[in-house]
């Protein structure tokens, strides 16, 4: 009230203070970042380690395990996750979110240096970088041309686009996809090298000592010196034939002699195509904590650039673009609150009909949410599309002061009262019931700030941002709102006629309605409580049959489609049936582009039987179906590809990892072989499932591997070691870069294996000759044996324990929920009560369950902290308990409006939920605040409750219908993001409608019956 008498006595005052936080805001909002969702990134490091030639088991054991064990002991440690696969180790540690990613990192690389004389000598060197090990690229550009080789396209990509995109601000790294990186091959031929007598420790030997560029010193004169530097590295595929190996007699043996030398790529084993054209794919990633459009402007701007740099004849086009969902995202939502607010002013028209009252709440609209913008800046918060969500739903709420207000000083004017003094008499009034209410919005939204986990991080920003809204509209409400009602509202009531004097006639009959039904509800209450328990139970029952998901499927604008070939598939096998898939995708009339991916991999080697196409759809505008229906259709045809397993995915929502998939179950174990036949059972058992499709686990056991052993003793008699045999493996099977050249200030790779053709059957193995004692040249079958067998794919770790994680995917119509119950009751069933096992969950499945917990708790916890502070500001414990009947009526109408519109309780819904205490408990505030001031009026109990709920019908009608109607543009939202916003829109719409209605007459029966049994209670006890 001090407030509300200082802004009517001295307007100027007022209108300063409202200005400046306009101002505020105004500046802060255009200093905000942009970003698709709140900055949930948790803390995560990764470490990947390259072991050429190694299988899966090695890498496990030599390479791994080393690591995990010295990384598990580091500070903040949440998890840890490795897969062990060929050639390559990759770990992820993901940290407690209060860790700080920088000194996670440092911590990570100490202990890595600590460990590293550990770890096998022929490794790359391990690098750690602060991002997950899966990270994904968020844009990619393709470059092709008729005209250049792949060889030529990677140069390009190498030379004109990597060194300048990775330098942009933001960007985390930068891959070349299907990148043919030049290097100078040598081809050894296993006869040739025979005949002459050569090993390849011999061709080893010649090109590292032979191919070498070292500074030598300096001459030293008088008055003038001179820098010696040895120019002995050779540069070209010809001098490189020239380089002698060694002489016999005066013969040199020239490496012409036992190879072939040319030019050719360094790794064979990827490829991407886009359109159908064999191109190169220049793949942007983002640091973990970058705002993604922001990095995608400066990438796009560089692009630009650099396209006109690029020689003639060469095709620069973004085949894939991930921001463009983000950013048309942002607009629907910024779309949604400007209709809302719209909406609102007309509800308020409609209620008031005239120009000057309607003006006075529609200022608070943009001013609260102005004035907002200034906390989000020094929160560090960002205008994401939750938070513009939550300054959407608050329109309904920021509006709801000025109205009680605005109706209270109105009413005061119409009954004779000069505006100055009704703004005075309406302020003491109404400044408790203002201040009651908005006291109970921000203890519905501070259990917000104790969700822990992603979860809470994700939805921080939205209740924050909603509570501050309110916060300030309160306060424009106690200080600007009365001041301009002492102003511009007149004294009498204009002549009103037409559509006014109808909406009028409406609203005075609708009183006069509620006037008589609220007569009943006093006199017969008990009908009207039991008609509340029983619709109470009709939101129980909606609840228990109403579907669970974490986040709705949204319709984010790309289709991805994961491929899976036979292990020991070659990439040419995979590449023909993924084909089959890239026609499939190219016939749908939708999709705009396609980027295809085999042996996917980001900065280690991909796997040549997986492979990924990245399906590029037109704008949302631009289409008849949906993404969620363009999947459903292709899926059959997907299935029917043979030789493959093809499945179309829709990604995940809120930037998460399109590798994972929404059901990732984990089964930990002392041995794999147990957990093969675990998973297997599991399996077998879910793919039975109606609703849950591409079942798969990532323990296989079916990868062909050639297994050869050394006879030792014979080894030994003829003076060969292991180490002799393992690097002639190596080196001729798997090749090695044994030396560099230097091409226009690059530095390239020499790299020698054996010629293709030398190297199809495991019989060929006997070519192949060691040197042992005195010089001899011993046949490689006379000290080995080899066997054919199988071997695991990958070998993954869960917390360091050996594990195996089940994947799969969800038809439309089944939740998330539902599946993990069903697969949790399967893995009861399979898994045998001894052998140590464990079950667990992983990416979307744990943040499902994570969620779940954390919204219970803030449900709980929300209806607590509003009865304490209902408790002290009425200086009852029964009056809250009254007001918070009507949240029961509330989340019947919520959850029965989810199950009318068949959606689910998801994320989004259930913080709707959580927004309902609040709200719903605002109409009962209203009614009860104002039965107890007519209490000190001497007006008895049905009277004065009778009395309440007449003058506050209009008010609560206007707020009720201003809530609603600025929450429909969300409920009925489309295009890009609709799916997750509609719940919580219909939550919303939903509870409002049923609480309001029933609140006018629940409450004031209850009031009454609460009251009477306290007067029954104290003539009992005294």
């Amino acid at each position: 009230m001090f407030l509300s008498e200082i802004s009517i006595k001295r307007p100027v005052l007022a209108t300063v203070m409202c200005l400046t936080i306009i101002l505020f805001g105004a500046i802060s909002f255009f200093r905000l970042p942009v970003r698709e969702a709140p900055d949930i990134d948790p803390p995560i490091v990764s470490i990947t380690t390259i072991y050429p030639g190694a299988n899966a088991r090695v890498v496990e054991v030599k390479v791994t395990q080393v690591l995990e064990d010295e990384l598990n002991a580091i500070e903040g440690v949440k998890s840890i996750v490795s897969i062990s696969r060929e050639q390559v180790s990759l770990i992820t540690i993901e940290f407690e979110l209060e860790r700080s990613i920088d000194g996670a990192a440092q911590d990570v690389r100490d202990r890595v240096l600590r460990v590293r004389n550990r770890l096998p000598d022929d490794i790359d060197e391990p690098v750690v970088n602060k991002q997950d090990a899966d990270a994904s690229p968020f844009m990619w550009i393709a470059l092709y041309g008729a005209e250049y080789s792949m060889l030529d396209l990677s140069d390009i990509a190498e030379r004109y686009f990597k060194d300048r995109l990775q330098n942009l601000q933001g960007v985390g790294s930068i891959i070349i996809g299907g990148e043919k990186r030049k290097s100078i091959r040598i081809w050894l031929d296993p006869f040739k090298l025979a005949s002459y007598g050569l090993t390849i420790n011999d061709i080893e030997e010649a090109l590292t000592e032979k191919s070498l560029s070292i500074p030598s010193g300096r001459i030293e004169g008088a008055k003038r010196e001179f820098s010696v530097f040895l120019e002995g590295e050779l540069r070209t595929p010809r001098e490189f034939e020239k380089l002698v190996i060694r002489t016999e007699g005066n013969i040199p043996v020239r490496i012409e002699d036992v190879a072939t030398v040319a030019y050719g790529p360094e790794d064979e084993r990827k490829l991407i195509r886009f359109n159908g054209k064999n191109c190169v794919g220049v793949g942007v990633i983002r640091q973990s904590k970058a705002n993604a459009l922001e990095v995608s402007r400066l990438v796009k701007k560089e692009f630009a650039l650099i396209k006109q740099s690029l020689p003639t004849g060469l095709e620069a086009v973004v085949g894939y673009d991930a921001t463009i969902f983000i950013d048309r995202a942002l607009d629907e939502v910024r779309n949604s609150l400007i209709i809302a607010g719209l909406l609102v002013i007309v509800v308020i028209f409609l209620f008031l009909r005239t120009l000057r009252a309607t003006v006075i709440p529609a200022v608070t609209i943009p001013a609260s949410l102005i004035a907002t913008f200034t906390a989000m800046y020094f929160l560090g918060f960002s205008i994401n599309i939750l938070t513009i969500l939550g300054l959407t739903l608050a329109i309904g709420l920021v509006v709801d002061d000025s109205i009680v207000v605005l109706e209270t000083i109105y009413r005061s004017i119409e009954k004779g009262q000069d505006p100055k003094t009704a703004a005075f008499s309406g302020m003491k009034r109404v400044s408790f019931a203002v201040l009651s209410t908005t006291v109970v919005l921000i203890a519905v939204f501070v259990p917000l700030t104790f969700i822990s986990g992603n979860t809470g991080r994700l939805f921080r920003e939205f209740g924050i941002t909603l509570a501050i809204a309110v916060c300030f509209s309160t306060f424009i409400a106690l200080t600007f709102t009365p001041m301009l009602c002492s102003k511009f509202l007149k004294k009498t009531r204009t002549q009103q006629s037409g559509v006014k004097d109808l909406l009028e006639a409406g609203f005075t009959a609708l009183e006069k309605g509620y006037a008589r039904l609220l007569e009943r509800a006093t006199v017969k209450r008990m009908p009207v409580i039991i008609m509340a328990i029983i619709v109470s139970a009709v939101g129980v029952l909606f609840f228990l049959i109403l579907p669970s998901e974490f986040l709705p499927v949204e319709d984010r604008g790309v289709i991805l489609s994961i491929i899976q070939a036979p292990e020991g598939s070659t990439l040419d096998y995979t590449l023909k049936y993924q084909n089959e898939a890239e026609k499939i995708l190219m016939k749908q009339p939708e999709v705009a582009g396609i980027v295809s991916v085999v042996a996917f991999g980001l900065d280690a080697p991909g796997q040549v039987n997986r492979g990924i196409l990245f399906s590029m759809l037109d704008l949302w505008e631009d289409r008849q179906r949906s993404q969620q229906q363009i999947v459903k259709s292709i899926f059959p045809d997907f299935s029917a590809i043979p030789g493959i397993r093809a499945f179309p995915i829709n990604p995940p929502s809120l930037g998460r990892s399109f590798l994972g998939q929404p059901i990732e179950f984990i089964v930990q174990g002392n041995d794999y072989d147990s957990l093969f036949e675990v998973a297997r059972q599991i399996s077998a058992q879910a793919a039975s499932i109606p609703g849950i499709i591409n079942v798969d686990s990532d323990l296989k056991l079916n990868k062909p591997e050639l297994l050869v052993e050394i006879d030792r003793n014979r080894a030994n008699d003829m003076g060969i070691s292991a180490k002799d045999i393992a690097t002639a493996l190596q080196i001729l099977l798997a090749g090695d870069d044994l030396a560099t050249f230097e091409e226009a200030g690059e530095q390239y790779d020499v790299i020698v294996q054996l010629k293709k053709e030398n190297r199809t059957i495991p019989q060929q193995l006997n070519t192949l000759y060691v040197r042992g004692d005195n010089d001899n040249l011993i046949q490689l079958s006379n000290v080995v044996r080899t066997r054919q067998r199988t071997a695991p794919r990958e070998l993954n770790h869960y917390n360091r324990r050996r594990a195996v994680t089940i994947t799969a995917s969800l038809l439309p119509g089944f939740t998330l929920g539902n599946a993990l119950e069903q697969l949790e009751a399967i893995a009861r069933r399979a898994i045998p009560p001894s052998g140590g096992f464990q079950t667990d969950v992983a990416g979307q499945s744990r943040e499902y369950r994570e969620s779940g917990y954390s919204l219970i708790f803030a449900f709980n916890l929300a209806l607590i902290i509003i009865y304490l502070a209902l408790a002290a500001q009425f200086e009852s414990f029964t009056d809250p308990l009254t007001i918070l009947v009507t949240v029961p009526l509330a989340l019947t109408g919520a959850f029965g409006a989810l199950w009318l519109c068949g959606m689910s309780l998801n994320l989004y819904s259930q913080i709707g939920v959580v927004m309902l205490v609040g709200l719903a408990t605002k109409n009962g505030i209203l009614i009860v605040e104002f039965a107890n001031q007519l209490q000190k009026e001497g007006l008895g109990l049905v009277e004065r409750v009778t009395r309440a709920g007449l003058l506050r019908f209009r008010p609560v009608l206007m707020t009720a219908f201003s809530t609603i109607l600025g929450t429909l543009p969300i409920a009925l939202a489309t295009g890009a993001g609709a799916e997750s916003r509609r719940p919580m829109g219909t939550v919303v719409i939903g509870g409002m409608l049923l609480s309001t209605v029933l609140t006018l007459v629940v409450i004031p029966a209850v009031h009454i019956m609460v009251q009477k049994g306290l007067q029954s209670l104290q003539k009992k006890t005294f």
